[in-house]
């Protein structure tokens, strides 16, 4: 151990020299150089302009066009504008969809440029009531800019930026330069690539070959182009640097819509929480790592340059408060990192074997990446990356891929549901990998979600349903893909929870709710799941949760998610190695076919579900629907087809209500007994629809539910 913290020491020490040495790069324009400050710093009014004439010694603001192209070169809405308030006005911007926040820009105070596509279109009042209520397309043109002197060199244009958008409504975010005075520009490069790469909120755009061959340099220009529809851009405090040669980094996950652009890191394991008893040494088959890499520098790293990827893993044990360090640590060779390859390549490798978590047992496993190569590196700050995982004992057995609340609950960050209009179904779950299910005596005993209740008017009782399916990639249409496809699902077990007291639970809050006691269509327990077994545990939300024909955002629940990132997983999930797709949303519009997306929410968002395990210490207080084997009440027989036997038995003389209710909540029969200390009731149900149902026995101290399978 001694020797590789050495390493590790001396690794990071020698990363920190080279960037103490060439840290500071040389600032030819703008802030922190003696020219331009004013002009990036936005101080000073924009040029309107639509003919392609640009100011010269101003920023000009041109109208490319709008209502998708059909009226061009209209400069009097002036897409690009000039504000000292720093945040968009739009109605997508503003209360109660968001608290509007000023661009954290160092020099806000003298304006900041903004293109404020969301206020264009609805004035802060109502979707198309602004001046531009279509899709629109918009240049900043900077004044001329002195290059000279810098022929054949790699630049960087870097400046603060805030983007709130999504690919569905934009098209483009640019930045390209002109040596030229505008006559002809580089190819614009699309910088929401790189909005998360660089600290404090700043974007490094590096334009390595601009200036090549250009003696002229005296007549440069920067332009700053938005394509949208809805949303807003908006920029501060520009500079024109050189480019250093190397800055090798951990990419972070971008705006971009692609497993590379919304990828990080791999996280280990592929969930957040990871039960001791599911974990098979002789199979590493999940257990993999490695990260996003790019080299925002002007010079491309060889295999001769020795660029490395190096993993440590340190283990800390709640129970006694002691952190052990590196009880795990790998190291992988990276070929080539192609310099203006900003998208960046992944690097991924298995672990060499789990030993060190079967060593040290549950806990909480921190897991450090860091990258390194023989030259000096630009800037250590995006060198390296963290995440944990943890895993859990065999007494408290819990599998989560979201984290856990202060409430030692799922972990959410938002609400998250299809949208406003009226719906039939909607499901959202997880895949879960067990590859010793059998062998370990692996039993679902109970899962647990999270639960948004919004400014609510639907009935205060509803029942949503945990489906349990196993996987079979490749068994329906679509070959083997490591992917979750429909009709690779089989349904074999299912639990119900009754969410009640809706509407007196507060506006906007988040709830739990708890499902118990699956099984199967025969009303069989679920039993043991299967050695490499793969799983899909959803929520499932349907009309008759509410009573209705359907259901929307005011009359229903919203399901909780957590942004937990295992966009890089999902590169693993090939048939020859374990399906690790992170979830999955179906869904159906009143009067449409459902719909499936097999990326959920996205990659970086899981549903908040927690799934614990027989045998499971955990205490709470959520009512369940549930079978409790010690308590009062038994129901037999169940399934049924004409009656049910009830059998109460109580230590003294007890006054005990019985009522039968259906899936939905409505009361179907009730019977009120006094001073009974043993019987049995009969309750016929003949004449009731083959489905679920609920038989409560209730008595001043307690109550307790059984689900009954009418056949």
């Amino acid at each position: 151990m001694r020797k590789f913290n050495l390493l590790l020491l001396g690794a990071l020490l020698l990363s920190s020299l080279y960037s103490t040495s060439v840290k500071a790069q040389t600032k030819i324009w703008g802030v922190g150089s003696s020219v331009g400050v004013a002009e990036a710093e936005f101080q000073n009014p924009f040029v309107q302009d639509s003919t392609g004439v640009y100011a010269d010694s101003a920023w000009t603001a041109s109208t490319v066009y709008e209502d998708w192209g059909n009226v061009v070169g209209d400069s009097s809405h002036a897409f690009w504008t000039r504000s000292t308030l720093g945040h968009s006005k739009g109605l997508y911007s503003s209360p109660p969809y968001y608290t509007p926040t000023p661009l954290p820009s160092p020099s806000l105070s003298n304006g900041i440029a903004i293109f404020d596509s969301d206020f264009l279109d609805n004035d802060s009042i109502s979707v198309g009531a602004g001046t531009s209520p279509a899709q629109h397309r918009g240049d900043l043109i900077s004044p001329r800019i002195d290059l000279t002197g810098y022929t054949d060199s790699a630049l960087v244009v870097k400046f603060f930026s805030q983007y709130i958008g999504n690919g569905t409504y934009t098209n483009e975010l640019s930045v390209s330069i002109s040596t030229d005075d505008g006559l002809t520009w580089n190819t614009p490069f699309d910088y929401r690539i790189l909005q998360n790469e660089d600290v404090a909120g700043f974007i490094s755009v590096p334009m390595p070959n601009v200036t090549t061959g250009v003696t002229n340099l005296t007549q440069c220009r920067i332009r700053f182009t938005f394509d949208t529809y809805y949303y807003y851009a908006s920029i501060d405090d520009i500079s024109i640097e050189v480019a250093p040669n190397y800055d090798i980094a951990i990419g972070k996950s971008t705006y971009v819509n692609s497993i590379l652009g919304k990828g990080d890191i791999v996280r280990i394991g592929g969930n957040k929480f990871i039960p001791l008893s599911n974990i098979d040494p002789t199979n590493v088959r999940e257990w993999f790592w490695g990260a996003k890499l790019i080299n925002f520098g002007g010079k491309t790293l060889y295999p001769q340059d020795e660029a490395k990827m190096y993993l440590s893993i340190d283990f800390y044990d709640e129970s006694i408060a002691s952190l052990t360090r590196n009880v795990y640590s790998d190291t992988m060779d990276i070929d080539t990192l192609v310099a203006g390859n900003y998208e960046g390549i992944v690097s991924i490798q298995y672990l060499k074997n789990v030993d060190f978590i079967l060593n040290h047992g549950a806990g909480e496993y921190r897991v450090t990446y860091w990258v390194t190569h023989q030259h000096s590196d630009a800037f250590s700050y995006n060198d390296t990356a963290y995440h944990a995982f943890n895993i859990t004992s065999t007494s408290a057995s819990y599998l989560s891929k979201a984290g856990r609340s202060t409430d030692n609950r799922v972990d959410y960050s938002r609400r998250y549901f299809p949208g406003n209009g009226e719906y039939t179904h909607f499901e959202w779950g997880s895949a879960f990998y067990f590859p010793k299910g059998q062998s370990n005596n692996i039993e679902i005993d109970s899962v647990d979600f999270r639960y948004f209740i919004p400014s609510y008017n639907g009935p205060d009782s509803q029942i949503l349903i945990v489906n349990v399916y196993t996987i079979d990639d490749g068994s329906g249409a679509t070959a083997a893909n490591g992917a979750i496809d429909t009709d690779e699902l089989t349904l074999v077990a299912e639990g119900y929870v009754q969410l009640t007291g809706l509407t007196s639970k507060a506006p906007n809050s988040y709830h739990v709710g708890t499902a118990t006691n699956f099984v199967d269509a025969t009303g069989s327990p679920l039993g043991k799941l299967n050695d490499n077994g793969m799983y899909f545990i959803s929520v499932l939300q349907t009309p008759a949760s509410g009573g209705g024909a359907s259901f929307n955002y005011d009359n229903a629940i919203s399901l909780a998610g957590q942004d937990q990132n295992y966009v890089l997983n999902k590169l693993m999930s090939t048939p020859d190695s374990v399906l690790i797709y992170p979830s999955r949303v179906t869904e159906a519009i009143l009067g449409q076919t459902p719909s499936s997306y097999g990326w959920g929410y996205g990659l970086d968002v899981v549903p908040s579900i927690g799934i614990y395990f027989a045998p499971d210490s955990t205490i709470t207080t959520i009512s369940k629907v549930a079978m409790n084997e010690n308590t009062f009440l038994s129901v037999s027989p169940n399934p049924t087809t004409k009656e049910i036997n009830i059998q109460v038995d109580f230590e003294a003389p007890t006054n005990v209500e019985y009522i039968l209710t259906d899936a939905v909540g409505r009361v179907l029969k009730t019977m009120h007994l006094t001073q009974v200390t043993s019987e049995v009731q009969t309750i016929n149900i003949e004449q009731f629809p083959a489905g679920i149902y609920f038989l409560t026995a209730k008595t001043a101290q307690e109550s307790t539910t059984k689900q009954v399978i009418k056949q």
